[in-house]
């Protein structure tokens, strides 16, 4: 089996110019509230993630700082404008990617809720599947 998990693709991020990168908003059918996303460039990995991790964190909110971020690139780059964990992946495409460039997003629901199994309760660790994934893809990954 290639992959533990089953992604679907969400919507690509594009290259518009120089330090603008375009974030649509999240098909109502991607706001999950835990899981874990790749960027794929020409069929590979180059970014793996988590969301669902934090109390404000799902598919919706990570993707919309990410909106935020891919609009005003040049103001969080040139200025001492406060940086979140967005930045440094724009950063990175907007390195990349060539003007009209994309990458596939791809995202993968996981289970938020505790599971009781054989009376013992288990949670998805969205961490250790972001290492599984970044190690499997590690020869590809633009950002580790």
């Amino acid at each position: 089996m290639d992959s533990i998990l089953q992604f679907e693709k969400a919507f690509s991020l594009t290259k518009q110019e120089d330090f603008l990168i375009a974030v649509p908003k999240l098909p109502q059918e991607f706001k999950y509230k835990a899981g874990v996303y790749q960027w794929r460039y020409r069929g590979r990995v180059v970014k793996v993630g988590i969301f669902g991790e934090g109390v404000h964190s799902s598919a919706y909110s990570r993707y919309s700082t990410y909106r935020s971020v891919g609009k005003a690139l040049y103001s969080y780059l040139s200025t001492n404008k406060k940086q979140n964990g967005s930045v440094k992946p724009m950063k990175v495409l907007n390195e990349k990617l060539q003007q009209g460039e994309s990458v596939e997003v791809h995202i993968c629901k996981v289970p938020e809720e505790l599971r009781n199994i054989d009376g013992l309760l288990y949670r998805v660790d969205l961490y250790a599947l972001e290492e599984f994934y970044k190690n499997k893809n590690k020869q590809t990954l633009w950002l580790s």
